[in-house]
């Protein structure tokens, strides 16, 4: 049986992956559980090693990488498709994460990055 911690954060990590097409910040996830934002960073982290915004931002690099991968759509409606309106803004943050750019990922391709379809 899980943890009320446990069940917290999987609770959250479920809400996340609901809203990937929305921008959520953690005092917004934290509400829809009805506890603090600094509580829901602390119990997040100790389960899963990561604070919740960037385990949300990595559940939407994830999203991304497949679109990229697995469609023509371009770079700024995989934006919009994750909750990014600023196409440049998202090719940063994805960069900050995957090491290139969206247009070198889609071009280098996926099993060149070692990642597994």
């Amino acid at each position: 049986m899980l943890s009320t911690k446990d069940a917290l954060v999987n609770d959250t990590i479920g809400d996340m992956k609901r809203h990937l097409n929305q921008m959520l910040t953690v005092s917004e996830m934290a509400a829809r559980q009805s506890i603090s934002a600094s509580y829901l960073t602390q119990i997040f982290k100790a389960a899963t090693g990561r604070s919740p915004m960037d385990y949300f931002i990595q559940l939407k690099m994830q999203v991304a990488c497949k679109l990229l991968h697995n469609s023509n759509m371009k770079i700024k409606n995989v934006a919009l498709e994750i909750g990014y309106q600023d196409p440049y803004y998202f090719s940063r943050i994805f960069k900050k994460y995957m090491t290139v750019s969206p247009e070198l990922y889609r071009e280098i391709g996926w099993k060149e990055m070692g990642l597994e379809e």
